[in-house]
């Protein structure tokens, strides 16, 4: 319970922090290669460089549930951080772990790009939520998200290796945010129309209003 506690309350924290420089948010259940693209993720660096005040929130456990196992001790947030070393600024991007479903919502809702990548791979409920928040959505361009997303319609599909291209995309989200607001209503509709939607989903469709 004390280990919950101490999540929700770094979770707050990051939203608060979030409210003073834009926020990309990118939430996973599990901080892993499937979920979390270590070639994409190299495109930080030239993130915060486009902007310089930007917060980015990290949503996922360290635990593995699949994939691959790394030696004892190790996680793939240690691994992406000695990767990726000092060409981050470290303190602008936030661990929080797993966060109760409400406040991983009331972190969405504060968000104003939804970073969603994956190895081709079951689609994630997050990346619905976000849709159904109407939140403009940077995805790897697989098939799985194809299924969903249209590119420049229902949100932006990036190259699975290029991070460079991650970067910019989300970089012009964040400073034209008005520009493409056309984009975060028609990925609601998606969410509303095309799919069998649960009773969770349909909560976060009518939150959006």
């Amino acid at each position: 319970q004390r280990g919950g506690a101490h999540r929700r309350r770094r979770a707050r924290r990051a939203a608060d922090r979030a409210l003073h420089g834009g926020v990309a948010v990118r939430p996973a259940a599990r901080l892993v290669p499937e979920c979390v693209v270590a070639d994409a993720e190299k495109g930080g660096p030239r993130l915060q460089q486009l902007r310089p005040k930007l917060r980015i929130v990290m949503i996922g456990a360290d635990d593995i549930s699949y994939g691959m196992k790394l030696p004892k001790g190790e996680t793939f947030r240690s691994r992406l951080k000695t990767e990726l070393g000092d060409s981050v600024d470290w303190s602008r991007v936030h661990f929080v772990g797993q966060i109760p479903y409400d406040q991983l919502m009331g972190i969405l809702k504060l968000s104003r790009c939804h970073i969603y990548l994956t190895a081709p791979f079951v689609l994630s409920w997050s990346m619905m939520e976000a849709m159904a928040l109407e939140k403009t959505i940077v995805a790897t361009n697989v098939a799985p998200v194809r299924e969903v997303m249209q590119e420049g319609k229902t949100g932006f599909l990036i190259d699975y290796f290029k991070p460079a291209e991650l970067a910019e995309r989300v970089a012009d989200v964040l400073a034209h945010k008005d520009n493409y607001r056309a984009v975060g209503i028609a990925a609601r509709t998606v969410t509303r129309s095309a799919w069998v939607i649960s009773p969770r989903l349909a909560r976060s469709c009518t939150s959006a209003r």
